[in-house]
């Protein structure tokens, strides 16, 4: 090879990256980001499974998945310090407006740290963006095989339940104490609807809301899904009546559920086999 050739070769500038995150803004890198700062459990899932794992150089103390995450120097729980997130010298931070809106702000203002938010409440919206992550962050394919396998996984469960009649009415409560349930519009919404259920509170509006035990037990739920353990439900006063205690369904189910990230079809995948077990027997 000529010298000029390889002079031109090694001299080449990195290709530049650019996408748009959740936000809509497009954000542009001069090359792969090496230095990485994830600022929610969520986002530190999604950049494990890209295979950014030696690439992100900070989390969160609430990042327990994969159990790698737990190890990394941690910048924050529900809040972010944003002096150590400028100590680690990262050349990107992922963030999601909905829970880092302040801290995002705030890193975005020191005008020299670039931030990729990802924000979606669907399906569909979750594979874009994590199709924009891959690619902001040099892992495309990574990124296109991720996707295609949680789409896979998806229809597989879709095409399994598609032939009920029955979808069961599924009250989902987000917190316990007090009482929170998910409405329409979210994550669990849709997660119930593409499992074979109906969402006994959607009627309660876009989002998540207080509730109260009178209201479940006039709802009549034939399924709860939650954090707490089933005992605990069980022995809540005047829930005896409720069909989905009477019939013992009552079933905890991990963050997976709220976390939207890969995982997420992990938590598709056993709501659906709790909903409908004969669809799942062959």
């Amino acid at each position: 090879m000529a010298l000029a050739a390889v002079v031109a070769t090694t001299t080449a500038p990195a290709q530049r990256l650019s996408a748009v995150d959740g936000r809509g803004k497009r954000i542009t890198l001069n090359a792969p980001p090496q230095r990485i700062v994830s600022l929610i459990p969520s986002d530190t899932e999604i950049l494990f499974a890209l295979g950014l794992k030696e690439r992100i150089v900070a989390d969160t103390s609430l990042c327990d998945y994969p159990p790698e995450a737990k190890l990394l120097p941690h910048i924050g729980d529900f809040g972010t310090s944003i002096e150590k997130v400028v100590a680690m010298r990262p050349d990107l931070v992922v963030g999601t407006m909905s829970a880092n809106q302040a801290a995002i702000r705030r890193i975005e203002g020191l005008g020299r740290i670039p931030v990729f938010t990802v924000d979606a409440e669907t399906f569909p919206a979750l594979y874009a963006q994590i199709l924009e992550l891959g690619r902001i962050t040099g892992q495309g394919k990574q990124a296109e095989t991720l996707v295609a396998d949680m789409r896979a996984r998806t229809e597989s469960v879709k095409r399994a339940v598609s032939a009920v009649k029955q979808r069961p009415h599924v009250l989902f409560t987000v917190h316990v104490q007090p009482l929170w349930v998910a409405g329409s519009g979210c994550f669990i919404d849709d997660l119930i609807a593409q499992a074979g259920g109906m969402n006994a509170t959607r009627d309660t509006g876009p989002g998540y809301h207080s509730f109260s035990l009178e209201r479940v037990v006039a709802l009549h739920p034939d399924v709860i899904f939650n954090y707490s353990t089933k005992d605990e439900n069980l022995k809540r006063a005047g829930w005896a009546g409720i069909p989905a205690v009477i019939r013992g369904q009552v079933y905890s189910i991990g963050d997976e559920a709220v976390r939207p990230g890969p995982r997420l079809i992990s938590a598709l995948e056993r709501m659906a086999r709790a909903l409908h077990p004969a669809c799942f027997k062959r």
